[in-house]
């Protein structure tokens, strides 16, 4: 983790590089003290091999560019209720994918390529009052 402000941190990756899976909480403790886990950077799981299963906290706003990108055996992600900025390329080639779950209704964003590679039978779960949006949206990030 690396703190932005007096309150929030950001997610820079994990050290367990063989971890299968991955659960971003709410809050964090460092050396004492409470923080809001809002953020995950850029590049922080790309690449993990093993990596099947990611469920992100809620207060998670931001999920950077390439965040979750070419994890090979990626089968489920649930985004928190706080979601409201996908990054580029976000889960660009994960094939593997069957799953992903949108439990907030904040989205407003999702970059370029966030979706490409990802089967076309996916199954995307999300609040019902946003399920058309939502699917707008991620039409558009698959080019």
């Amino acid at each position: 983790y690396k703190i932005k402000n007096k309150n929030s941190v950001t997610v820079t990756g994990t050290a367990k590089k063989k971890q299968k899976k991955i659960k971003i909480p709410d809050t964090v403790m460092i050396k004492g003290r409470l923080y809001k886990v809002s953020e995950i950077q850029k590049k922080a799981f790309k690449k993990q091999k093993k990596l099947t299963t990611v469920i992100i906290g809620n207060y998670v706003s931001v999920v950077g560019d390439e965040a979750f990108a070419s994890c090979s055996k990626l089968a489920k992600i649930q985004f928190g209720t706080g979601v409201k900025k996908l990054g580029k390329k976000v889960l660009y080639k994960d094939r593997k994918l069957r799953k992903i779950i949108f439990k907030g209704k904040k989205l407003k964003k999702i970059g370029r390529k966030t979706f490409y590679g990802v089967p076309f039978g996916v199954d995307i779960r999300a609040v019902r009052s946003k399920v058309k949006y939502y699917a707008k949206l991620i039409r558009r990030s698959r080019k």
